[in-house]
């Protein structure tokens, strides 16, 4: 399973185009995992011209925008790995 977080704020250290690229290789390096594309810093507004992946899930540490969600996703995310691989998960609690 993957989780892309992208940054389009330009406060990570990486150029936005960087950010996409990257995540391109990635989704078609793994096309056939399940996939989540999380979009940081949802509370400040994205740099013109920085790409954010539709249907991303906006994300604040600073305000705790959508952590709930990002939680109940992953959640989700690693259930479907699950199935896709025919592996338990391991409870590292």
């Amino acid at each position: 399973a993957v989780a892309f977080i992208t940054d389009p704020t330009g406060h990570c250290g990486y150029p936005a185009a960087t950010q996409a690229a990257l995540r391109a290789e990635l989704r078609a390096r793994y096309a056939d995992r399940p996939w989540l594309d999380v979009r940081s810093k949802g509370d400040l507004p994205a740099l013109p011209g920085a790409e954010v992946p539709a249907g991303a899930l906006a994300v604040s540490v600073e305000t705790g925008e959508g952590v709930a969600e990002l939680k109940a996703a992953l959640v989700a995310l690693l259930a479907e790995m699950r199935l896709v691989t025919g592996q338990e998960l391991s409870d590292s609690r």
